[in-house]
């Protein structure tokens, strides 16, 4: 495989083979404006490939030696082909150092910016540096070019590079396109000094016009857009993420920021995380886990407090959240307990099948058509009785689980013990929520069921089996009101090593009108 050689890489190779008198030939097959490299086997004498190279400052003084000595051959071809072995070129001819002077000056003069600059006014270079924003425009790069400016020296300076040459035997040059198009915005590129030498010099095969005219329209577009989301209006980021089971949450803000684009926001400032558990923390079902949190609990409630109220900011509270949940179901809807509606929360769903690559990951909403107003369904499994005091609720959207895997107090194996509502949808998935409406119309259906518990059926507490997605639960918790909702008893699911086996639903704590209590112990937080 031929190998792609930067001038510094050329010149190491050159080192390498030693000086001129060491008896080392070497074969140079070149069109106007690049070059391949050869030196002889000293065994056999046949020509081993160096590679495709930039001869430039590094290498030029290295291979000169050479050609003093008459140990360059030289083969000039109208145009390189890296696949045609040398002795298929033809004859080749001693290079001499005025020829091998008068190649480099015409390479220059049709790659370099002292040549080909020439072509471009004033006017179309401002245009090409502030459509590429300053930016090498070359995919993978995107060097910040703003600081410096072309001045022949070599180094990572801004240049303008045509797409088309505009020299006909420069790369990519056409007899009939490359005087039209040497001035045409289109047509010119703004590249980082060593950006150019490759597209030009070291690898121009790779970088054919088609492909150098999409990558130029990508780097335009997106820098429009990138621009365009100034005008967006500022949401603060607010990560509720945590170890989930052993597997710990990584945030991507890159991808959390495009999927903001997409809902027409963009990141005000640093991510503020919430109830982000050390890794050993992982088991919600037993008392240590609770308890621990509970402790990180009782500072990282005060900062949350002070970013929703804005004592943390100067007394300027942020005009409206993006959040981004991934943890257990009860600090899900602990959070948007403490989240409320009173403000403006717009809730991400992390979406597990979208790994596609698209702009914005897993948090990017997917192309789905808008939900039916009624897929959200409110279902009565028993009603209310006289001398009930608590209600169950269950919420079944990512998957519905046999009654009999509630605990006893809640469905003792034949009827639900307490009166019990259900919110589902027709086909329980992870893909339940992928529509930001999907959000609405849940929370619609929460405050059927929230109304009906507290306000018809007057019942005094709730107990809360969730099996839903993240978005979902802190949908949810936003819905029990600051002092005048009912106690909530948050039930999950213990982890068990058994296979095939299914731990118990156990209580993790429980959300009051004013405080979060952990059951069975003294653990209180206040939440007011």
């Amino acid at each position: 495989m031929t190998s792609h050689l930067t001038d510094e890489g050329l010149s190491q190779k050159l080192t390498a083979l030693g000086a001129a008198k060491a008896g080392r030939r070497l074969l140079v097959v070149a069109d106007a404006f690049h070059s391949q490299l050869f030196t002889d086997d000293p065994a056999t004498g046949a020509w081993i490939e160096i590679g495709l190279g930039d001869i430039a400052d590094k290498s030029i003084p290295l291979l000169k030696p050479f050609i003093r000595a008459k140990k360059v051959e030289w083969v000039t071809v109208p145009k390189l082909d890296p696949r045609i072995a040398p002795a298929e070129h033809g004859p080749s001819a001693l290079q001499t150092s005025s020829d091998f002077d008068a190649w480099v000056k015409h390479r220059d003069k049709i790659t370099m910016p002292t040549g080909r600059q020439a072509d471009i006014t004033p006017k179309v270079a401002r245009e090409v540096e502030r459509l590429a924003a300053w930016r090498c425009q070359l995919d993978g790069c995107g060097d910040d070019l703003s600081a410096h400016y072309v001045d022949g020296a070599t180094g990572n300076y801004a240049y303008l590079a045509h797409i088309v040459a505009a020299s006909p035997d420069g790369p990519r040059g056409d007899k009939v396109w490359s005087s039209l198009l040497a001035n045409d915005v289109s047509n010119i590129m703004l590249l980082c000094d060593k950006c150019h030498r490759l597209i030009d010099r070291i690898n121009p095969d790779a970088y054919p016009r088609e492909v150098l005219e999409e990558m130029r329209e990508r780097h335009v577009s997106e820098v429009k857009r990138l621009l365009d989301t100034l005008a967006y209006p500022s949401a603060q980021i607010l990560v509720v993420g945590g170890n989930i089971a052993g597997q710990n949450v990584r945030f991507d803000r890159k991808a959390a920021e495009e999927a903001m684009w997409e809902r027409k926001l963009r990141a005000a400032s640093t991510p503020h995380t919430f109830s982000q558990n050390a890794g050993f923390l992982w088991d919600t079902a037993t008392p240590n886990y609770w308890e621990t949190l509970f402790e990180s609990l009782k500072t990282e409630i005060p900062a949350l407090r002070g970013l929703l109220n804005g004592s943390s900011r100067g007394g300027a509270a942020p005009a409206s959240l993006a959040v981004f949940p991934l943890h257990n179901t009860s600090v899900q809807i602990l959070s948007g307990r403490l989240l409320g509606e009173s403000g403006t929360a717009h809730v991400f769903q992390f979406h597990r099948n979208e790994v596609a690559g698209k702009k914005g990951g897993q948090w990017r909403w997917p192309d789905v058509p808008t939900p039916a107003p009624d897929k959200f369904k409110v279902n009565e499994l028993r009603a209310f009785r006289e001398g009930d005091a608590e209600a169950t609720l269950l919420v079944y959207l990512t998957c519905q689980i046999p009654s009999t895997e509630l605990p006893g107090h809640l469905f003792d194996g034949e009827d639900f013990v307490l009166p019990t509502l259900e919110v589902t949808v027709d086909a329980p998935s992870h893909a339940a929520i992928s529509h930001p409406m999907d959000l609405e119309l849940a929370g619609k259906a929460f405050d059927i069921a929230l109304q009906k518990i507290q306000d018809i059926w007057r019942l005094q507490r709730i107990h809360l089996v969730a099996i839903a997605p993240s978005s979902t639960c802190v949908r949810l918790g936003q819905k029990f009101q600051a002092r005048n909702h009912r106690p909530v008893m948050l039930y999950e699911r213990s982890p068990v090593n058994a296979p095939a086996t299914f731990g118990p639903f156990v209580q993790t704590i429980e959300i009051g009108a004013t405080e979060v209590r952990r059951p069975g112990t003294g653990s209180v937080l206040n939440l007011a």
